[in-house]
Order: C-alpha cells, then sequence, then structure tokens
C-alpha cells in the first residue's frame, strides 16, 4: 500500500481554492445563497454575507482576504440589496417536522 502524497505547492496556486480556511457551515451558507465562484461575492456586501445563516466574521475576513489578492472587494451596502434579495430567493427555509403522537 502506498502513501498518498499531495501534489508540489506549484500545482496549487495561491488563492485558487477561494474557500479554504472556510468552515462547513460557511460554504454551505455560500451555496445555500448561489455563490459558487468568488467574483460573485462582488454583487454582495459584509452584510449580506453576514446575515446569512452559518456565516461569520471569520469567513467574512478569509474572503476579504482571497478577494484583495485578485484587487476586489465586497460591494457597498446600498449596492447590494438586490443581490440579497435574490439569494434570499435561493435560499430553501425548512419548516420543522411535525412530530405524531
Amino acid at each position: 500500500m502506498t502513501k498518498k502524497t499531495s501534489p508540489p505547492a506549484a500545482a496549487h496556486p495561491v488563492g485558487a481554492d477561494w474557500t479554504a480556511g472556510l468552515g462547513n457551515p460557511a460554504r454551505r451558507a455560500l451555496a445555500a445563497a448561489g455563490i459558487t465562484r468568488l467574483e460573485q461575492l462582488v454583487r454582495f456586501s459584509e452584510a449580506d454575507l453576514l446575515a446569512l445563516h452559518g456565516f461569520g466574521p471569520k469567513g467574512l475576513r478569509i474572503l476579504a482576504a482571497a478577494l484583495a489578492e485578485r484587487g476586489l472587494t465586497f460591494a457597498a451596502a446600498s449596492t447590494s440589496r438586490r443581490a440579497s434579495e435574490d439569494a434570499n430567493r435561493r435560499i430553501v427555509r425548512r419548516a420543522p417536522a411535525k412530530r405524531g403522537r
């Protein structure tokens, strides 16, 4: 049995995985909002992301750094209203399951 090794560092360019360092709840929150690419974040303000269930300040710092690497920033609060409304429509909220007696 051979031990699996990761490829050399050159095979993973800096910032290639923009979700690296994010916790699973934050990743799920982004996915539920329909955010699958880093470039989509420019449509959202910091407040929009913090309003997502499971997304917190640590995730915000990580994504802000990833955006900064590419010379991008989050949207201003007033310009992101439409983006957050679109994201909220995509999030399916389930009612708690009814328990039979």
